[in-house]
């Protein structure tokens, strides 16, 4: 347990307020984001450069920032402002820096080839040093042979890119030129360039440029990243704005986004309260994680405004979120602000007890099974019932309280209990689950189905392998469930594919290829698309082959769904 965790709210507080009163300047910050004090300095050191620009004759100016009167000769000059003071760059890259002769030119591109076509470490030292001993001349060369690096290669990115950040990182000419390209560029190797040289020197006034280009799937990655990279607060409802525009079929998008999510702490505290005004705005359930990851990353920094608006709301879709934030926070403090919560504020303990269920803690078990005894709130006893299941680790002592809600039909509580007994990996109470799957009330029928998807791997493939002895009639109950899961793992594949081999009721086996199309193109991939390509070719029934045409193209702009669910990654 660490010391934040110890402390008691009182003691919090006060840290909390003794932290504001320091300085910035005094503050810990993340060496990989400006201070505000470098960030100002950098800005004054570019407004210099651009007032020595304006003194100079226009005549005599680079070609790539000539007047407006070059705009009719040269389509690639475009106009770019930078800090409120207008420049010329060309975009086109077709004219040499007037400063550079045709040997400089020939002798950079010569280094420039070293390091995009051989491999010789040394040699690419060498190549470096000679391009950087150019200084900013050597800028826009580097941009007209960008087509020469292979980006795939992560050392050659990497090299290209840090030349580049030591190039345009206190230049007002390489800043113009990453700005503009992001802005007005159309040729994709300068764009992906200008995105990464962009995030790598935090350029703030590349922002609206980068989301621009993160509205294209293309370039949304890599945006998205420099745009975390730069940290500018004000940019966080734009950056949203653009996840909130996903197609939700794209979901190695949206996976890129959870996946960094984490990078948002990096903003400061102060984005804690405009990341979460976004998140219960938010109506789209796949990005649900992407907001929530966010907040997570703040730690002790989310916990005073959660809780603030915990004690406040009585707005179901405001507290259901905060808590299942608090409990994925999974620190002491966080945690018992739950369990205070559900003293203190009786109306609100359904919300509180699913939040509950996020902590993974069986430290909370206590409090959830009293409420389970005590409460005569039905909602709330099916949601005891769902948390124990999640944090319960197979405890014979817990399963034992359980057992007497498995008896009583009226109570309307007896297949949350079996489901229950199951995640707590209670084998009778497996074989009874399976029993009604295939066998139940159609009531019965479709609870536990839904409730496939909350399974631990290991029984999803216990559930597949039941397949091999039953009926098609009761195989198709047990494919519909298995469609309700998220995640399968791969091991799964086998066994279904054995059960097409001999199912004969067109119905099943359409519900057989909806479950393989759905996780095709995924991490933990069933089968590959090839079978349903065979299908299509071997089926003799119409109708299952019309299915398998719509699955097909379904599965051509799908990548698979986003799993939600408490095991979603911090």
């Amino acid at each position: 347990m660490s010391l934040f965790d110890r402390m008691s709210d009182e003691v919090l507080d006060k840290l909390n307020s003794l932290k504001k009163e320091i300085s910035p300047s005094e503050e810990y910050r993340e060496k990989n984001v400006l201070s505000d004090k470098e960030e100002e300095e950098l800005k004054e050191e570019i407004l210099k450069q651009i007032e020595i620009e304006e003194q100079e004759n226009e005549a005599e100016f680079l070609d790539f920032m000539t007047g407006p009167s070059s705009l009719n000769e040269n389509k690639g000059v475009v106009e770019v402002e930078y800090y409120g003071n207008l420049g010329y760059v060309d975009i086109s890259f077709e004219s040499l820096d007037e400063n550079i002769t045709e040997s400089e030119y020939q002798t950079i591109l010569q280094a420039i080839e070293n390091i995009a076509y051989q491999t010789n470490g040394e040699l690419w030292k060498e190549s470096v040093r000679i391009i950087e001993s150019f200084g900013e001349r050597s800028i826009i060369i580097l941009f007209r042979e960008c087509r020469k690096f292979d980006l795939s290669d992560d050392k050659i990115k990497s090299l290209i890119i840090q030349l580049l950040n030591r190039l345009t990182n206190r230049s007002l000419k390489g800043r113009r030129i990453i700005k503009a390209i992001l802005e007005k560029a159309t040729i994709r190797q300068h764009i992906n360039f200008a995105i990464l040289v962009a995030g790598s020197i935090r350029d703030q006034e590349s922002v609206s440029g980068l989301l621009k280009r993160m509205s294209d799937p293309e370039y949304f990655k890599g945006s998205l990243d420099a745009l975390l990279n730069i940290a500018k607060k004000e940019s966080i409802p734009d950056i949203f704005n653009e996840i909130n525009n996903l197609d939700l079929r794209r979901t190695d998008l949206i996976e890129h986004a959870i996946k960094n999510a984490y990078r948002f702490s990096e903003f400061g505290t102060s984005a804690v309260k405009v990341i979460f005004e976004l998140y219960i705005k938010n109506e789209k359930y796949p990005l649900g994680p992407i907001y929530t990851t966010a907040l997570r990353s703040f730690q002790e920094d989310a916990i005073p405004m959660l809780k603030k608006v915990l004690n406040e709301t009585d707005d179901d879709n405001l507290l259901i979120p905060i808590c299942q934030t608090l409990g994925s926070l999974r620190m002491t403090h966080s945690t018992n602000v739950l369990v205070q919560a559900l003293e203190e504020f009786p109306d609100k303990k359904r919300a509180i007890i699913r939040g509950l269920s996020y902590t993974r803690s069986e430290g909370v078990l206590s409090y959830v099974l009293s409420e389970l005894k005590t409460s005569n709130d039905l909602k709330v006893k099916q949601e005891c019932l769902l948390t124990i299941g999640f944090i319960g680790n197979r405890n014979q002592n817990v399963q034992e309280q359980i057992k007497p809600y498995l008896n009583n039909k009226n109570s309307m509580l007896y297949l949350e209990a079996l489901n229950c007994m199951v995640s707590l990996g209670n084998e009778e109470s497996f074989l009874k689950y399976v029993s009604l799957l295939v066998e139940g009330s159609e009531f019965e029928k479709r609870t536990l189905q839904r409730h496939v998807a909350k399974l631990q791997p290991y029984q999803h493939k216990k559930l597949a392998e039941s397949l091999l002895t039953l009926s098609d009639e009761k195989s198709l109950f047990i494919i519909c469930g298995l469609l309700q899961a998220n995640v399968l793992n791969s091991d799964i594949g086998p066994i279904i594919i054995k059960r097409l081999d001999y199912a004969k009721l067109p119905a099943l086996r359409i519900e057989i290829y909806k479950l393989i199309g759905k996780h095709v193109n995924k991490k933990k991939e069933l089968l590959p698309q090839e079978v349903l390509y065979d299908a299509k070719r071997t089926e003799s029934d119409v109708r299952v082959v019309r299915e398998i045409d719509h699955i097909i193209s379904s599965m051509k702009k799908e990548q698979g769904r986003i799993t939600i669910n408490r095991e979603t990654r911090e």
